[in-house]
């Protein structure tokens, strides 16, 4: 839990002096258009209740240069049991001006899981936020975070779910 609140502090951090940086003339990325592209990522993170590993693949086109839709299979793992969710997904993205790179989104999802034991059900992601910036050309790092509510049809449950770090190329 630590770990996680001194990782939000430090993007906090550095989004002023980003901004700062774009506001002195100092270069950045010029803005992309995004209409039309298609991304394909990985990423790694964790859920909480019950707390698994997760590893997460994506793909997302961009129907405009601030929605995009995507489906995402994350695989979660814990000591015993696999769980394997696809769910398709819609964003909308926040351009700013000020740090072209930088592109915060808000969206959500819903789809279904299926785990090693047997069991399955459906999921929804609402909401879906996070944090994406452009490293170079057509290669981006991403931070995601989700409330995963899930249910099986006789059982209902409520997680958290942080994709810490990933990585997504724009084709």
């Amino acid at each position: 839990m630590k770990k996680m609140v001194m990782m939000v502090l430090v993007a906090a951090l550095m989004m002023p002096a980003l901004a700062s940086a774009a506001q002195k003339g100092k270069p950045v990325l010029t803005p992309v258009d995004r209409q039309g592209d298609w991304h394909a990522g990985l990423g790694f993170g964790f859920r909480v209740h019950p707390v698994e590993f997760d590893s997460q693949f994506l793909a997302e086109y961009y129907v405009t240069n601030e929605v995009s839709v995507l489906m995402t299979m994350d695989i979660y793992a814990q000591a015993n049991l696999g769980t394997f969710n696809f769910m398709p997904m819609a964003r909308y993205h926040f351009d700013i001006p000020q740090v072209p790179g930088l592109l915060p989104f808000v969206g959500g999802g819903l789809g279904g899981y299926v785990t090693t034991a047997g069991t399955g059900g459906m999921e929804f992601a609402v909401p879906d936020w996070g944090l994406e910036y452009e490293i170079i050309p057509k290669l981006n790092v991403y931070t995601d975070m989700s409330c995963i509510h899930d249910t099986n049809f006789s059982a209902y449950n409520f997680s958290w779910r942080w994709v810490i770090a990933g990585v997504k190329y724009r084709f």
